[in-house]
């Protein structure tokens, strides 16, 4: 197992910039070292023939039933808008 030492500890946490106790620094040491450890364990892992995904499968939990529903005319959307023309939102040019 490869040790991560409080010198790393403290140099990372300073790119980071983060703010660690002193007391805290061994127990990050301990934490890292057991992630680096994990990684080297899964480069062990033979992928040989596995496909790469593109996309994580994902299951969708539908909390609710989708409802067809008239939408807001054209005069309603743009009645509060700060700029309209030809019937669209009119904003301020962005790109040159």
């Amino acid at each position: 197992m490869l040790q991560v030492t409080p010198e790393e500890v403290q140099h990372v946490a300073r790119l980071a910039r983060l703010h660690l106790q002193p007391d805290e620094v061994p127990r990050m040491a301990a934490e890292l070292s057991r992630i680096v450890d994990y990684m080297a364990q899964l480069q062990q892992v033979d992928t040989t023939g596995v496909q790469p995904m593109e996309q994580p499968e994902v299951t969708v939990q539908r909390v609710r039933r989708d409802v067809v529903r008239r939408g807001l005319r054209r005069e309603a959307a743009l009645a509060r808008a700060p700029r309209s023309r030809a019937g669209f939102f009119s904003v301020p040019k962005v790109l040159r």
